[in-house]
């Protein structure tokens, strides 16, 4: 019984501690749009990194080298609709040359600074999909290590491809 009660007051502790961070975002491009990375990666190291923007582009790549892959996103209500094609030089004589490839994913959770998937329709326990953090605006703290700093995406977004 006494576990239990230490236990209760921990998780309370816990989810006074992340304050509104632990609030639920509605999915919308606004609450979306910002570069994010996998758990367990940095925002500043040649990472692969996916943008979203406001207005339904969507890109991904090595932050060093740039953004290779390229498309645009749909919401509807919890599930995001990816199609993406990636750069003509990878692409060529391969089935899917002239073709977007697609994946549709359920948003289980979003916060202001991370956002967690699965699949629509997964029963299988064993096949999850890694929580991504988005990468800070401007100078901050290393979303999965906050001991490191990151000099902040805006440096980055000059690499992203203008609107058509």
């Amino acid at each position: 019984m006494k576990m239990v009660f230490i236990a209760s007051v921990g998780l309370l502790l816990t989810t006074v501690a992340h304050g509104t961070s632990a609030q639920t975002t509605e999915v919308t491009p606004q609450s979306l749009a910002g570069a994010w990375v996998q758990q367990g990666m940095k925002c500043a190291e040649n990472s692969f990194t996916i943008v979203y923007l406001p207005d339904g582009r969507s890109y991904a790549g090595l932050t060093a080298k740039g953004f290779s892959i390229g498309g645009f996103y749909k919401i509807q209500g919890k599930l995001l609709t990816v199609s993406i094609k990636t750069e003509p030089a990878f692409r060529r004589g391969t089935p899917y040359e002239d073709k977007y490839l697609t994946e549709t994913k359920l948003v289980t959770r979003m916060t202001r600074d991370r956002i967690d998937f699965n699949y629509p329709g997964n029963r299988n326990p064993d096949l999850i999909t890694p929580s991504f953090a988005r990468c800070p605006e401007g100078p901050g703290a290393e979303p999965w290590f906050p001991k490191l700093r990151y000099g902040g995406f805006a440096q980055e977004r000059r690499k992203i491809p203008a609107a058509r």
